[in-house]
């Protein structure tokens, strides 16, 4: 049976209701971006006077297309979203993607018009994403309505910000590893965050989900809980959400009209469920290219820190047994590619199911060559050793988390402690042994 969601991500016939002929304009660049996306089913411009856009027949309204429409972009002034809304309904569109803003996030009467365009779309059998939305992206559909030049890959976005939807396509970018579906919700007044992870979990293009999260509808962070953890096959999701100070908070108010949960509760509600939440973007990022592209693992925690960061993450012990910085000197930190000699800097990702890993600044101003060094290290070790991988600079984190745990120097295994070992100073005797007075 298809999926509800599934005539906006691979729809056999579209529409850009509001497409200029302007193509700097917002309606320019949507319908640009749809022509350009090598999308393959029927695709019509709707525009009152033009005959053509990039030569493609331009239609006066979505009633004189000469086809069906299964997906339609509405980009028109907000008087006239309803009257568009009307005519999808009208036509049988299944997909409604409402970009104009002026609605939920304004106040009481645009609450109220938004309440009614999703009941009049949904009487008629129709689903919208919006209002208020930047767009949307799929590479399975060729779809295109985000404006501009999406690259492709194996994670997908849920964003409740557009200029955030930026920031990640910039990272994809520079990282080399994109999207497999891409959407703004907006104020979110039909479909909500959970909807779209359940369609998401189901989609074979997609192997980690990363959400940018200002906050949560009524019973939508609940719902979102009950999600993860009643599932059959949930993929990895990491979650960006802003908004634990007060200024946080009415910055995703004024964004989306959303409430931001309080931090912490959050952030142990995450926990439970397996979502693994990430303080930055490029955080998220990477941890989502780490989780795409690496192995699942066995259920046996593993852990691992660099030699160089034990001092610091265990000095009051170490300074207790007389090693000093200079130690750190006799076995140089892990070797990356290129010549370059830079630490592998790692601190913490919480985790809270058994088939993800916690990496925590991993490869923050390392160059891609070292990065695929660093990730082709993690998975020669996952594949002989197996289980969780945690790797982290707080020693006693990793204590209290793992069943086993490895030192290593310049990529080598220079330490291996098993469950009756794991305590500080029985690592950081045998880690540096040489330097510790007899």
């Amino acid at each position: 049976m298809r999926h509800p969601l599934d005539p906006l991500f691979n729809p056999t016939s579209a529409a850009v209701i509001g497409a200029s002929t302007v193509l700097h304009k917002t309606g320019g660049r949507r319908w640009r971006s749809m022509v350009e996306s090598g999308f393959d089913g029927p695709l019509y411009p709707i525009h009152p006077t033009a005959s053509e856009i990039l030569g493609r027949k331009a239609y006066p309204s979505l009633r004189e297309a000469p086809g069906p429409v299964e997906m339609a972009v509405v980009l028109v002034r907000p008087d006239l979203v309803p009257g568009a809304v009307a005519d999808c309904v009208a036509a049988g569109v299944r997909g409604i993607v409402v970009i104009t803003a002026g609605f939920g996030e304004t106040g009481a009467e645009g609450r109220r018009v938004e309440q009614e365009l999703v009941r009049v779309a949904r009487a008629g059998g129709a689903r919208v994403v919006g209002p208020n939305c930047a767009g949307l992206f799929s590479a399975s559909g060729r779809v295109n309505a985000m404006g501009w030049d999406v690259p492709r890959g194996p994670i997908a976005l849920v964003s409740q910000s557009g200029n955030m939807a930026l920031t990640f396509g910039q990272l994809a970018r520079e990282k080399g590893l994109g999207f497999s579906k891409l959407v703004t919700v907006g104020n979110a007044a039909d479909i909500r965050i959970p909807e779209y992870l359940d369609y998401l979990f189901a989609d074979p293009e997609t192997k980690v989900i990363v959400a940018y999260l200002e906050g949560f509808g009524p019973l939508e962070g609940r719902a979102l809980w009950e999600l993860m953890r009643s599932h059959p096959s949930p993929k990895p999701v990491v979650v960006v959400k802003p908004g634990d100070t007060e200024s946080g908070r009415r910055a995703a108010l004024s964004h989306t009209g959303a409430l931001a949960g309080e931090g912490r509760i959050v952030d142990a509600a995450f926990r439970q469920c397996g979502i693994v939440r990430a303080a930055e973007s490029e955080d998220a990022w990477d941890a989502a290219i780490a989780l795409a592209s690496l192995p699942r693992f066995a259920a046996t925690p593993l852990g691992i820190v660099d030699q160089a960061r034990l001092l610091d993450a265990a000095s009051e012990t170490a300074t207790r047994l007389g090693i000093r910085a200079g130690a750190i000197e006799q076995r140089p930190a892990l070797s990356l590619s290129g010549g370059n000699q830079q630490k592998v800097v790692i601190a913490r990702w919480l985790l809270a199911q058994p088939t993800t890993f916690i990496m925590d600044e991993p490869t923050r101003g390392i160059d891609v060559a070292a990065k695929h060094d660093i990730y082709t290290i993690i998975d020669q070790l996952a594949a002989g050793g197996g289980g969780v991988l945690f790797i982290s600079s707080e020693l006693e984190e990793l204590i209290a988390m793992c069943d086993r745990i490895l030192v290593m120097s310049q990529g080598e295994i220079v330490g291996a402690f098993d469950r009756s070992e794991l305590d500080a100073e029985s690592i950081l005797r045998a880690a540096f042994r040489e330097a510790v007075p007899t």
